[in-house]
């Protein structure tokens, strides 16, 4: 395992590995696990550039909702060049037929990339006297709104990869060097998940990346991770596989530590739970601890068939119960600055060693001790 003093240093090696890679075979993806809070989106911030085609959670945030139960683009920070590709192509329809691969063909999507207006509602909007539909307008859920965003990005991506290879000279892509795909499953169920990792698999496949274009695929999702492994490095040739990084960033109290971990499987709740049984034993108690919580809450209730990991919490007072859930719902998606920051107060702390402990009695976790 090797150390870096900063995420600055860490991208700073993430781009020289990648071009090196991409000298060597014409070909090169970085994908990299780390927990949330230890700085993936910071990576991709310094990594990407106008000219490049990041997908994150400032992608996401180019589409926001209106008053009328409308998605709007945000013109004032979505490229206007990028925004008439998609009209000129026609993209409409991809997008709608990517979205419905993901969610129920009842959801009907209009987009218009004109007016920059996209609105949803259902085939089931029917006046039962005239036959006419009405259309009334749905707000999505929060999982098929980041669908719909990938969705958008996704048919992007595909038809600028192709206008790159087919019309190099003459495409506004052209001075694109990195792809990042930061987080792409936050809020999505396991088979959504398979199924966006399975796409970005066949996008690698499908084109030559012969005009330097790197991919960085960065996540904290190890069913994410799993299947890229699985798909990148367990069914091709020593060849294929030499364009392709596998690295883990783990945070500590020294900077950075990172490891190559392509060949190497990883028991990753194990892994959590050996640093939140540090991290509870500490006098000070960093809110990275309702992260790592969660995670392992996320993993039980998954093993179980649970609805919520919430139903794998156990405390003796409710309140304190419903304080813990909005905490761990909380810290796990929060600003980054928020959580390296602060401790918990004591009250706080004690709540999340008896949930904790709970948790282990309950399940049957080995302790630390045993």
């Amino acid at each position: 395992m090797k150390k870096c003093k900063s995420i600055n240093d860490f991208s700073v090696f993430i781009k020289e590995k990648m071009n090196l890679r991409w000298q060597r075979c014409n070909k090169s993806i970085f994908i990299l696990f780390a927990y949330n809070s230890t700085g993936k989106t910071l990576i991709s911030s310094i990594i990407n550039n106008d000219n490049n085609l990041c997908y994150n959670s400032f992608f996401e945030d180019l589409l926001v909702w209106n008053n009328k139960n409308e998605l709007e683009f945000n013109y004032d920070n979505f490229n206007p060049e990028i925004l008439n590709f998609m009209g000129e192509q026609g993209l409409d329809t991809q997008i709608s037929d990517l979205f419905h691969e993901f969610v129920s063909n009842n959801i009907v999507v209009d987009i218009n990339f004109q007016t920059g207006i996209i609105y949803f509602y259902t085939i089931d909007d029917i006046d039962l006297q005239t036959g006419e539909n009405y259309r009334n307008k749905i707000k999505i859920s929060r999982a098929e709104e980041t669908l719909f965003k990938f969705s958008i990005f996704y048919v992007l991506l595909d038809n600028a990869l192709s206008d790159i290879e087919e019309n190099y000279q003459e495409s506004i892509f052209k001075n694109c060097e990195y792809i990042i795909f930061d987080d792409p499953t936050s809020n999505l169920d396991d088979n959504n998940i398979i199924r966006i990792a399975n796409k970005i698999v066949k996008l690698y496949d499908n084109y030559s990346y012969k005009h330097k274009i790197k991919i960085l695929i960065e996540t904290h999702n190890t069913l994410l991770l799993d299947i890229l492994k699985n798909n990148f490095t367990k069914h091709r040739s020593g060849k294929e596989k030499k364009h392709i990084s596998f690295y883990n960033l783990i945070k500590n109290d020294h900077g950075y530590s990172y490891l190559n971990i392509s060949s190497i499987q990883i028991a990753h709740h194990l892994d959590v739970k050996s640093r939140l049984d540090i991290l509870l034993n500490d006098e000070f108690i960093s809110k990275t601890s309702y992260n790592l919580f969660r995670i392992l809450l996320e993993k039980q209730a998954s093993y179980m068939g649970a609805s919520s990991f919430s139903k794998c919490l156990r405390l003796s007072n409710k309140n304190d119960k419903e304080d813990l859930i909005r905490c761990l719902n909380h810290y796990s998606h929060g600003n980054l600055t928020e959580i390296e920051m602060d401790n918990l107060d004591k009250q706080s702390a004690d709540i999340l060693k008896e949930a904790y402990n709970n948790f282990i009695e309950d399940y049957g976790w080995r302790r630390k001790d045993d």
